[in-house]
This record gives C-alpha cells, structure tokens and sequence, in this order.
C-alpha cells in the first residue's frame, strides 16, 4: 500500500519554503509516495506549479481561504479526509494554523514547518502570530524548524514541545577555485 501525504503551504510562490516543499517533494516522489499538494492562495507562482507537475504521483490543489476564514478549516478538513493521507505538513503561518487543525479534527497526525523568524521580528500581525502559536502548542503532533536560529528564536512559544531542526535547502555554491 502506497503511502500519502498533504502538504499543506500559504502559496507556491518562490522562497524558502517553497524550496523545502519541492525537495519534500521529490524526495518523497523517489519514495512513491501519493502527494496531494494544497496552496491557499494564487499569483506569481507558474514556475513552481510547472516544477510540481512534472511529478507523477503528485496533485496540485488551490483551495482559496483567508486567514480568518470559518470555512478554512470545513474546507480543509474535507480534502484531508477524502485523500486520506497517512500524514499532514504544513509550511507557513496560515497553513500551519488552518491545517494543524484540520488534521486533528480527521485523526492524522500533521507536522508543521516554521521557516523564519525574521516574520516576528518585522511585525507579524500579532492575531496571526497568536493564532499559530495555539494551533502549533494544541494540534501539532511534531514541530521543525528550518535551522538552528529559526528553533532557537521560536522555543519559547512551544515550552512543552521539542522542535526539530532540519536544514536550510537553499543550495551552496562551490567556493571558486585559487585558479579562478
């Protein structure tokens, strides 16, 4: 039996996180995996559309919610269960408070992604920031950060819970040779 997976992010525009879900991606592809990727919002992201459909094993779905959204979770709640995946990923402020959520209410078991902690340090619409905070402390089952800056920034917000590091995927050019 095939394994499934949600990946649940904000928007497929290029970044980071984006990054990290297509490598997501083809790793689990070279897995054959069955990938249901779920983008909530559209616009300036074909060039990562085309890259995620050159997958096989992979479906790209825009279900459409604000943040605040009542239905977000019913809508989201809906996909998860009529694919039912064996495991949920969130990337991303919204999808990790929307999806976290939706995933507890179906019974599968969703790891969230925090990327940066730059959002904070800029503002971040404090109710977004509270919003994950409590979805990420009640609903997540694991919580990674994408490098060590990024958990060390964020631990306080989750005491009770361990956040696992993963590494940056943003690819590091070969430093030039002394001939060059």
């Amino acid at each position: 039996m095939k394994k499934r997976i949600v990946l649940i992010i904000d928007t497929l525009r290029t970044g980071g996180a984006q990054t990290v879900l297509l490598l997501t991606v083809q790793a689990l592809s070279e897995r054959r995996w069955q990938i249901l990727v779920v983008f909530l919002h559209s616009g300036k992201d074909e060039i990562n559309i085309t890259k995620l459909s050159a997958f096989p094993n992979l479906t790209l779905k825009l279900a459409a919610y604000n943040f605040f959204d009542p239905l977000a979770v019913f809508g989201l709640k809906s996909i998860i269960r009529a694919f039912e995946p064996d495991i949920v990923q969130t990337h991303l402020t919204q999808s990790n408070t929307q999806g976290t959520l939706a995933a507890k209410l179906v019974g599968v078991p969703c790891v969230a992604v925090i990327h940066s902690a730059a959002f904070a340090n800029k503002g971040m619409r404090t109710s977004y920031y509270q919003a994950e905070t409590f979805a990420l402390n009640h609903f997540a089952s694991r919580i990674f950060a994408v490098g060590n800056a990024v958990a060390a920034f964020h631990q306080s917000r989750f005491p009770h819970k361990k956040l696992d590091v993963i590494c940056n995927s943003i690819a590091v050019p070969e430093p030039p040779s002394q001939e060059q």
